[in-house]
């Protein structure tokens, strides 16, 4: 009646050493998902302010459009945006105004109209918008420069 010893099952040792492996895979899998979701949050964070900064200049852009468009006529509209510092070309057929409003410290909203007629009321006359594009400005680059090995 004397059982043999080491006949049957697995060890309190074998046990002990697979519970700590898979606690340690636990909390190495439990921290790598808890930077990940913090990574994404970070992200999230970044692209909505993004979104929210474009969003602020193009409602400037369609602000400052709407003022230009109140005018009577094309004469006095062209006055007014040449006050408000836009850009005004025109190739014989068309006016073109072009103005620009700031997103961020490194993108632009470009907004160009072309407005046809001559000093019709604008009703009558037809403007369309011809770019409303983002554009990258070049931010300064700092002089990063390692004298080394100076002879």
């Amino acid at each position: 009646m004397l059982r043999k010893r080491g006949a049957g099952g697995i060890g309190l040792g074998a046990v002990s050493i697979l519970a700590v492996f898979v606690v340690l895979c636990m909390t190495v899998f439990s921290i790598l998902s808890f930077t990940s979701a913090r990574a994404d949050q970070k992200l999230s964070e970044k692209n909505a302010k993004a979104v929210q900064e474009y969003y602020q200049a193009e409602s400037k852009a369609e602000e400052q459009l709407g003022a230009l468009l109140r005018e009577k006529n094309i004469e006095d509209l062209l006055t007014l945006a040449a006050q408000d510092g836009c850009d005004i070309t025109n190739d014989g057929q068309n006016h073109y105004i072009s103005y620009v409003i700031q997103v961020n410290e490194i993108q632009d909203l470009y907004v160009e109209i072309a407005l046809s007629g001559a000093n019709q009321d604008i009703p009558r006359g037809h403007w369309s918008k011809q770019k409303w594009e983002i554009r990258v400005t070049e931010p300064e680059q700092p002089d990063e420069k390692l004298n080394v090995l100076k002879r």
